[in-house]
């Protein structure tokens, strides 16, 4: 009944089928975004050590 994926899920294993994973390196959503911070000069543990994310 609650057997359902996320979106990034959903996204990414559609990239890999299609071939394109160069595109889909990451893993989990956590992996993508501490990706997408550290270009920018960031972190998703800085974010989080400083307030800018909620932690589940």
């Amino acid at each position: 009944m609650y057997d359902t994926k996320p979106g990034w899920w959903i996204a990414r294993e559609l990239g890999l089928r299609l071939g394109l994973e160069r595109w889909f390196r990451w893993e989990t959503i956590e992996e993508w975004l501490d990706r997408r911070l550290l270009s920018i000069g960031s972190s998703l543990d800085r974010m989080r050590d400083e307030g800018g994310i909620a932690v589940q």
